[in-house]
């Protein structure tokens, strides 16, 4: 089995190594992957710390040869370049084994080598040993910044240099270049410039240090000519070419001046990106357009669930797609599709970046699948719908201090390829004794995908882990068609009331019974019947419920009323009939005294969450229960639904397909790979018709993608069983299962 730990840090930078030494300290099973092979990131490695060693060995040396001036004779001053790198290096060494001191004294688990996501909980680590999996609650990612280049230019480290390739210039060029007038290029261009070098600094603006204060930019700019360091300002680099001898750098100013400059080696330093290669972000939910400079994430709903007294408004930002500028650090666009959630109805799925072709024209879209339905695609631009988007007004809360948004939006185009709302007709297909069963269910029931929770009524529909899951669609970029793995399945929400007051005042007919509730009752369901009991040290104390809005929910109340069942789950009480109705005209006053005072705090939260199942524990709704659907993007037309899993309905010889919370991948035969199907098989379907090739069972479910790849020109998939307590299965897997295709 996979090592687990509750927080996995990726990146050991400043940021990355202080976050995990705090977390292990307040006692979390902490984990740090850093790639380069020492802790302290760019700063400790590559950045601050060796700059600054450098300019301080740089200015030593520049004073020492301008001791003559002032009247000191030391005789030849020589430059060590090697000896000057060397203790550099050593400073450098002193800090980062500190930085991996500090990890061993806060038992931090230390992996060197590179991470990446295998799902949001599954991370994949390739270093010198190896590779191996971990497995992780949460994650936080800390991995910096790397150097930009120009268009075409690509970095060498010996001839065009980055800011890492400047620290360590193995001999000390003539003449250098330095593109951009930012801080990072004049630090190390101010270094080589003391040592002996020509240095000319190319920037496109009319100043340097852009964002810095113009006046002290300009003294700045003083101070450095005067070291000897020459400025092209107003000046455009045309191109960067190597030659035998070095490098030729082609530069235009703004009055049309063209002039070529042949020197030892250029330094760019136009600015820095987030590092985000190979981390595998689509599976966590995170698309990168790098030549947008944008980041396009989702987001879940706000806590409580079904409860939003407390978050007034639309609560913009959740339940949304969201662009964010890396360059300028703040969000570009929102796109809600669900407002002031009340359902739980999260978008989960990871976004795909795509350029969409319609009626011979490109559009620059992210699509997203949602629990709604949905199939979201936006400009990338703008985050506005390439299709018309309709808003429709939908019931209001009748909960006390609720504000639901009064309108939400249904979307026509694409298709719908699930419906969250429940409808009689759903229950249409099953036996006679089913349909009966359910109709008294629902005879206490609301159901609509906008119906707000109410006190006292199951509320059914199918978002709760119904619509797209986790791991979104897979894309036919040439075909332009979705693979949409999609569950079906219905479930009850059912909103609690939670009571933090107590109740001063009771008739004189009830306060004998009251006082018989503190002695017999409180000490498990608490004084205020939440059920809220610091002290109890029975690890079974959770499972025992509050008593609030006891009497509002009939099948509770029944229960109170009969004796048998009542003394069946309370063997050391002794209560007779009479005494249980009175628990109940108790409980029935107390409720309506809690209701009817506004001043009193109710809170409602979604502890009452359960699938839709009948008695059989079946589904209680007709199949499919999960199913692939396949969409075309240009038309937004469902091209077909085929049910996956081979399960049976209990009692009925009825295929009904099962839940799916794996994944799908498509190759580039059409043919679909399903993992992640209830029967705990991996499937095979032809991407054409839907229609099943072959499939194997595994020793557990696969809440996993499957993942497609070649060696020596022959192409395999892999399943990976994982099981989970979280998706309701009992077994925990542990292998991988790899085929062959060709």
């Amino acid at each position: 089995m996979s090592e687990k730990f509750d927080v996995t840090v990726i990146g050991g930078g400043p940021g990355g190594y202080v976050c995990a030494i705090r977390l292990s300290q307040l006692g979390l099973k902490t984990a740090c992957i850093e790639s380069r092979g020492s802790l302290g990131g760019t700063c400790l490695n590559i950045g601050c710390i060796p700059s600054k060693s450098l300019l301080n060995l740089s200015e030593k040396f520049h004073s020492a040869k301008n001791f003559e001036k002032i009247g000191i004779e030391t005789g030849e001053i020589k430059l060590n370049l090697d000896k000057m790198m060397k203790n550099k290096d050593k400073a450098v060494t002193v800090l980062t084994k500190g930085v991996e001191f500090l990890f061993k004294k806060n038992k931090v688990t230390y992996f060197k080598g590179k991470g990446s996501f295998e799902n949001e909980n599954s991370i994949k680590i390739e270093g010198s040993e190896g590779t191996k999996i971990i497995q992780t609650d949460k994650t936080i990612i800390s991995t910096g910044s790397e150097p930009v280049s120009l268009p075409g230019v690509d970095f060498d480290e010996e001839r065009i240099l980055s800011s890492t390739g400047a620290l360590s210039i193995p001999k000390l060029p003539n003449k250098m270049i330095v593109v951009g007038g930012g801080y990072i290029g004049l630090e190390m261009g101010s270094v080589w410039s003391r040592l002996g070098t020509e240095v000319t600094v190319v920037e496109f603006l009319d100043h340097i240090t852009p964002g810095m204060d113009r006046d002290i930019s300009n003294e700045f700019m003083k101070i450095l000519k005067k070291q000897g360091i020459k400025f092209n300002l107003n000046t455009k680099v045309d191109k960067i070419t190597k030659n035998s001898n070095g490098v030729t750098v082609e530069t235009s100013q703004n009055d049309g001046q063209k002039v070529k400059h042949d020197v030892d080696v250029v330094l760019i330093s136009v600015g820095r990106r987030p590092y985000t290669k190979n981390l595998n972000l689509d599976k966590v939910g995170v698309a990168l357009d790098e030549k947008k400079g944008l980041v396009y994430v989702v987001t879940g709903n706000p806590r409580p669930g079904s409860y939003g007294v407390k978050r007034k408004g639309d609560n913009r930002n959740s339940n949304s797609i969201i662009a964010i500028d890396l360059k300028k650090n703040q969000i570009a666009w929102t796109f809600q599709e669900t407002k002031h959630d009340l359902w739980d109805y999260d978008i989960s799925s990871p976004p795909i970046i795509y350029d969409l072709r319609i009626n011979q024209k490109i559009y620059e879209v992210v699509i997203v699948v949602t629990k709604i339905g949905h199939t979201l695609i936006l400009d990338r631009n703008t985050g506005k719908p390439i299709y018309d988007v309709n808003y429709i007004e939908v019931p209001q809360s009748k909960m006390s201090g609720e504000y639901a948004s009064k309108f939400q939006m249904d979307l026509k185009v694409p298709e719908k390829f699930s419906d969250i709302q429940f409808k009689l007709k759903d229950i249409s297909e099953l036996s006679n004794k089913k349909k009966k069963e359910i109709s008294k269910f629902l005879d206490n029931s609301i159901y609509g995908k906008y119906e707000p929770p109410q006190l006292g009524k199951n509320l059914i529909l199918f978002g709760v882990h119904g619509g797209a899951q986790w791991m979104g669609a897979a894309l036919d970029p040439i075909k332009q068609n979705l693979y949409i793995p999609v569950n079906n399945d219905p479930w009850v929400i059912r909103p609690e009331i939670i009571s933090t007051e107590s109740i001063t005042f009771f008739p004189n007919k009830l306060k004998k019974i009251h006082k018989s509730y503190l002695n017999k009752c409180s000490s498990c369901h608490g004084k205020r019947r939440n059920a809220i009991n610091k002290n109890y040290k029975d690890a079974n104390f959770k499972y025992i419920p509050g008593l609030v809005g006891f009497n509002v929910f009939p099948e509770l109340k029944f229960k109170m009323n009969n004796l048998k069942k009542f003394n069946d789950q309370h063997p050391s009480l002794i209560l007779s009939k009479k005494e249980l109705i009175k628990f109940n005209e108790l409980f029935n006053w107390w409720d309506k005294k809690l209701l009817s005072n506004s001043q009193i705090k109710i809170e409602a939260d979604t502890s009452a969450w359960s699938r839709f199942v009948t008695k059989d524990n079946n589904l209680a709704t007709n199949p499919p229960w999960g199913y692939v659907a396949k969409l075309n993007l240009p038309t937004g037309k469902i091209l077909w639904k085929s049910p996956i899993g081979n399960a049976f309905y209990k009692g009925q010889n009825m295929l009904v397909g099962t839940e799916i919370f794996g994944g799908v991948a498509l190759n580039g035969g059409n043919i679909l790979f399903v993992n992640g199907t209830a029967d705990k098989k991996a499937y095979a379907i032809d991407a054409n018709d839907g229609k099943v090739l072959w499939s194997y069972e595994m020793d557990a479910v696969g809440s996993a993608p499957p993942v497609i790849f070649n060696i020596k020109n022959k192409q395999y998939v892999s399943f990976v069983s994982t099981g989970g307590k979280a998706l309701l299965y009992k077994e925990k897997g542990s292998k991988i299962y790899t085929f062959s295709i060709n």
